[in-house]
């Protein structure tokens, strides 16, 4: 991300809690909760539904986080392609293959982290450890967009999450993928 621009953040309700969008016209990151007084002085400046312009009374619309947020509430299960997005200058070929292959995984369904290691292995070659795929998936700046909560471990568990299995757990009992999910360990 270019470091000279201004950044914005915007906090949105949802059934889960609340959820921080940050970015311009692009969406950079998604927070599962709000911001830390810590996190806001670093996050840029905060815009709220009815400011939604920037200095220069442009709309900020996060690449349409928003729209796309109101569509997923609903149930609609919209593509990630809908949310114009800018990926972390230091994201690593793995982590941006992890990431954008989140995007192929619709809702209602889920995967678990060694489906997604020997699907790299089938496509680039070489051998990918689960826990690699977990790696990447930890440093995920578009929960929700690219849903790394339908990742789960070997045995159907919901395990690992930015946002806490509740959240995890939550998210996929909205997608109604339950009936074939072990109940977490919390």
């Amino acid at each position: 991300m270019n470091q000279d621009r201004i950044k914005y953040w915007q906090v949105f309700d949802t059934p889960w809690g609340p959820v921080t969008a940050v970015g311009a016209n692009k969406l950079s990151a998604v927070l599962l909760r709000e911001p830390s007084d810590q996190e806001k002085a670093v996050l840029g400046q905060e815009v709220t539904k009815m400011q939604a312009v920037d200095s220069n009374e442009e709309p900020v619309s996060f690449g349409g986080f928003g729209a796309w947020l109101d569509a997923y509430i609903q149930g609609d299960g919209p593509s990630s392609a809908l949310v114009q997005v800018e990926w972390p200058e230091d994201a690593t070929a793995f982590c941006l293959w992890v990431w954008q292959s989140l995007a192929e995984v619709p809702q209602g369904t889920t995967v678990t982290y060694g489906q997604l290691a020997r699907k790299w292995e089938e496509e680039r070659g070489g051998r990918m450890a689960a826990q690699a795929v977990g790696g990447a998936l930890r440093r995920n700046p578009l929960p929700l967009v690219y849903p790394c909560h339908r990742v789960l471990g070997a045995n159907g568990s919901i395990i690992g999450y930015a946002g806490g299995t509740r959240f995890k757990h939550d998210l996929l009992v909205h997608e109604n993928v339950l009936d074939h999910v072990r109940p977490s360990e919390r």
